[in-house]
């Protein structure tokens, strides 16, 4: 199966722009290119990709201390926990625009509960630290069919700008891209008096996000997925710009991951 992959990045100010002058056909009326003898091997199914039917998760985040510009982190105090709480809200997809795309839009919120123990943040902001943040995980998207991960530019943590990735199935030469952004809010602190004597508080931020994903008509193949244990380490490159490639070692074993396909969702 030949696979063939083209990236072109799209800042946010050229979204609408590229998208209604997009060129790719409907799916069934791609370009085909010459035929193979051999038959496709989907890229779910050679790596056992099952998706799933739930639409809320539970897991773990990273917290961390940060000084008040957010420029900096402690790597030697972290709050007691930060448990993580996705769900699904909504999805919709839009009539086929005149070049044959299909614009889905995916809502989802999650919760980060986080604790601290009140000594410990009294040491952190000793030394520099007096705010506390988690790291969090993001829904992205790939390509069932030819494990393509079409990531698209960032430019910040809950922004990412459109991305537009061509590749070819089957013979068919098509586009795919998506988008992000986002939005959070903080609740109050709530402190209570542990069994030793001690006082621990905690606090949940609550963030919505929304994915904007762009596909041929009648192309099927599209998942969204997200890490099962969410980030164990504190990692400042965790936004910093991606092309698109194939599934590999950025993202590793597939059993990892939940897996939900988009129109699974519609």
């Amino acid at each position: 199966m030949k696979k063939k992959i083209t990236t072109v990045i799209i800042t946010s100010a050229f979204i609408m722009s590229m998208i209604t002058g997009c060129s790719s056909a409907p799916f069934g009326a791609a370009t085909t290119t010459a035929e193979s003898t051999e038959p496709a091997v989907r890229w779910a199914d050679e790596m056992g990709v099952v998706p799933t039917d739930q639409r809320e998760f539970n897991m773990p985040g990273f917290p961390y201390y940060m000084s008040d510009d957010r420029k900096s982190h402690s790597t030697e105090v972290y709050p007691i926990s930060a448990d993580m709480k996705y769900k699904i809200v909504s999805a919709e997809a839009e009539e086929p625009d005149k070049f044959g795309q299909v614009h889905y839009t995916i809502r989802y919120d999650y919760d980060i509960e986080l604790w601290v123990n009140d000594e410990d943040s009294q040491k952190a902001e000793d030394a520099g630290f007096p705010k506390v943040n988690a790291l969090n995980l993001f829904f992205n998207v790939v390509d069932s069919n030819t494990g393509l991960v079409p990531n698209c530019k960032e430019s910040n943590g809950m922004r990412k700008s459109l991305g537009l990735t061509e590749t070819e199935w089957e013979g068919k030469k098509f586009t795919i891209g998506w988008s992000m952004e986002g939005d959070n809010s903080w609740g109050d602190w709530i402190t209570i008096e542990n069994d030793d004597g001690t006082t621990s508080s905690s606090i949940t931020v609550h963030r919505s996000a929304t994915l904007h994903v762009y596909v041929p008509e009648g192309y099927d193949g599209i998942y969204i997925f997200i890490k099962k244990n969410g980030d164990t380490e504190f990692d400042d490159t965790r936004f910093a710009e991606k092309d698109a490639h194939q599934w590999g070692e950025d993202e590793g074993d597939v059993s990892d991951y939940y897996f939900i396909k988009v129109t699974d969702l519609l």
